[in-house]
């Protein structure tokens, strides 16, 4: 809501709360040496990372998240967290390359959601993520 209403700065405060921990689910997955799970929400406490201004350690989650073998069932969720967290990061290039191939295939990512939904506010004006958009019109 604090995003929506433009108080980025409080945003990033109730971000910052959510992420004092990693989540439980990160833990057990990867203690299980669940790689998919991992990926997701790796990708996804990456995301929330960067939203709450923890940079740095938000890329080393994401490099992490994208170095593991995810299985080709779970890859396009696991795409699209990390796109999340590439957009995020304020990060065009990123965010488009694991866009590109949702938008070639059946996902839960369409054009129109990249251009109205918040998370890709960061990026959307970027000349590379407006090319990814014209490419799949």
């Amino acid at each position: 809501a604090h995003r929506l209403a433009g108080r980025h700065d409080e945003a990033s405060e109730a971000w910052a709360v959510l992420v004092q921990q990693e989540p439980a689910a990160l833990t057990t997955a990867t203690a299980a040496g669940d790689a998919d799970t991992e990926a997701v929400v790796r990708g996804q406490y990456a995301r929330n990372l960067a939203r709450a201004g923890r940079h740095d350690e938000a890329r080393e989650h994401l490099e992490r998240a994208m170095a593991l073998d995810v299985s080709d069932a779970q890859l396009p969720t696991a795409q699209r967290r990390w796109a999340q967290a590439f957009a995020e990061l304020g990060d065009a290039a990123g965010a488009v390359e694991q866009l590109e191939p949702l938008l070639e295939a059946n996902s839960l990512i369409t054009v129109h959601t990249l251009e109205s939904r918040v998370a890709w506010m960061f990026v959307r004006d970027d000349p590379a993520f407006q090319a990814l958009l014209e490419r799949h019109r």
